[in-house]
């Protein structure tokens, strides 16, 4: 409450009602009280873990088999080093790609769409023919460029899925999923170089089949952000989907 002086008639005082909260947001935590914790569990294994673990396969990959690619590709190791760089340089173009894919085409579309980029370029390096620097840096780069544009939508689908009073909460559980993908891209490792004794093509190709099989997994499980949905007019989408219930 505020006072004010008035020269005619004394002082006045003028309440002051707090600001109202964001209606969407006022929205979102009634309805995702009833939401489904199977739901919530689903979506944090295949997007928080699962197609979160992608960005590890991409970037830590060159740690277990730079040698073994430089030695079968009969390239320098500095060229496969270079390579390795070119994931990291694809992430700018992908983020400045992913962000305005979000915005247009749905955060669940864009994060499925860009998964799917990535693990081509994984594939693509598996496949890499001998000897062909252009393939094994274009494939390098086309990772990059996947992981990039992932990010945003998918951050941004976890974000907007969430109660609006635990979005700090929640948002901490992507760190965690990309230690969980650093965990299974040492196990994948291990088990296919140790345990089967493939070689670094095969490594590559299942990396690449991982993204695959759970871009298409998010895509039937996963349902779009609520507030996408809500803000683009489909409201009634929107609200079953903050319910959160398994469609």
């Amino acid at each position: 409450m505020e006072v004010h002086e008035n020269e005619s008639s004394g002082p006045v005082q003028v309440l002051v009602q707090p600001a109202d909260p964001d209606p969407m947001d006022r929205l979102m935590e009634v309805v995702t009280t009833s939401g489904s914790g199977a739901y919530g569990i689903m979506f944090g294994c295949v997007v928080i873990v699962a197609l979160h673990s992608l960005m590890a396969f991409g970037t830590l990959t060159g740690i277990f088999l730079d040698s073994s690619i430089a030695r079968d590709l009969a390239l320098p190791v500095e060229l496969v080093a270079l390579s390795k760089s070119l994931v990291f340089f694809g992430w700018i173009p992908g983020a400045l790609l992913g962000g305005p894919a979000g915005d247009r085409l749905g955060r669940k579309r864009a994060a499925v769409l860009f998964s799917l980029v990535a693990s081509v370029g994984l594939l693509a390096t598996g496949l890499t023919p001998a000897g062909s620097c252009a393939a094994l840096l274009g494939s390098r780069a086309l990772t990059g460029i996947g992981i990039g544009g992932m990010y945003a939508p998918s951050f941004t689908l976890l974000v907007e899925s969430s109660d609006p009073n635990r979005k700090g909460s929640i948002a901490t559980t992507w760190t965690w999923g990309y230690v969980a993908g650093v965990a299974i891209l040492c196990g994948l490792h291990y088990g296919t170089s140790a345990l089967l004794s493939w070689d670094w093509r095969a490594e590559m190709l299942l990396l690449g089949a991982w993204g695959i099989t759970f871009a298409l997994v998010t895509q039937m499980l996963v349902t779009e952000s609520p507030k996408y949905l809500i803000a683009s007019g489909a409201t009634t989408e929107g609200l079953d989907s903050a319910r959160c219930d398994l469609p």
